[in-house]
């Protein structure tokens, strides 16, 4: 009889602890999502997800931590928590040491895409000239021609 009453209040006390508090929920427990993962230009993303209750919760770029943040209490949400990416990057999560064993899955990897780049404009517009110029050459390369076969004219008598 003293076994099973052992038995009984063991299991109650399992059942009674709350989340949160080193209670292993299992693995795949912790998962986040990014609101964009290509950026053109270097910008902010936020990252969202859920984590054990009451667990604080670190966001991670490229291996340094770069904000913290709490998760709700009863549902394990948290976030969106805004980071800045300057260069194509790795977003993690960590947890605090009494979840190791719980892995934080989601896409973690934002790849930023230099936009294509342009001359710089000076704000005026050559085209005409060009066309004079070219105009300019073809009219002396007759004026030359025309110029030497007149003279070639002259010089046979």
């Amino acid at each position: 009889m003293t076994v099973a009453a052992v038995a009984v209040l063991g299991t109650m006390a399992v059942v009674a602890a709350p989340a949160g508090a080193g209670v292993s929920v299992g693995p795949g427990s912790c998962s986040f999502t990014l609101s964009a993962t290509t950026l053109t230009a270097p910008g902010p993303v936020s990252v969202s997800g859920t984590a054990p209750a009451s667990t604080i919760v670190t966001v991670n770029v490229d291996g340094k931590p770069v904000a913290t943040t709490t998760s709700d209490s009863v549902t394990g949400k948290w976030g969106p928590v805004t980071v800045d990416i300057a260069a194509s990057s790795t977003v993690s999560i960590t947890l605090p040491a009494v979840y190791a064993t719980i892995p934080c899955v989601g896409v973690g990897a934002v790849e930023v895409s230099p936009a294509t780049i342009s001359l710089p404009r000076t704000g005026s517009n050559t085209v005409q000239y060009v066309f004079a110029a070219a105009a300019l050459i073809a009219v002396g390369a007759v004026l030359l021609i025309a110029a030497r076969r007149r003279h070639e004219v002259n010089n046979r008598v």
